[in-house]
């Protein structure tokens, strides 16, 4: 972006404003769900997302996390404090793609927990795991 003429920078600015094009997780990089840190993930997302707010007045709401060996259950958590309006990810069991593939629902809400153990809800608002 940096490299690009002024005009190619301002059509660029335009397709954001329509929401032509979209940043999808928008972190430095994705992270490792393997060996998942806190820490780590939250400075990579911190730093993509400083850099696209910095660069474009852009912030994402569509998280994205295809590791195809699965996900921590860190990755929720960390996804609706940081305001996502939903996840990408790749990889479930397979007897839950399943079930969800037959039931017609591989859309799900999947609530990560605070270290109360409270549910967040889509709206970043905690309620009761009890």
């Amino acid at each position: 972006y940096e490299r690009q003429n002024v005009a190619q920078r301002q059509v660029f600015q335009r397709l954001l404003e329509n929401e032509q094009w979209e940043f999808v997780g928008g972190g430095w990089t994705q992270h490792d769900e393997a060996n998942a840190d806190f820490a780590a993930i939250i400075e990579q997302l911190y730093e993509g997302h400083k850099y696209l707010y910095d660069t474009f007045r852009y912030r994402p709401r569509i998280g994205w996390q295809i590791d195809p060996f699965g996900h921590s259950d860190v990755t929720s958590t960390i996804m609706a404090l940081f305001g996502y309006d939903a996840l990408v990810i790749n990889r479930i069991h397979f007897l839950l793609r399943n079930k969800f593939k037959k039931q017609r629902t591989l859309e799900f809400i999947w609530r990560g927990i605070d270290s109360n153990n409270n549910y967040y809800n889509s709206n970043n608002s905690s309620s009761s795991s009890s």
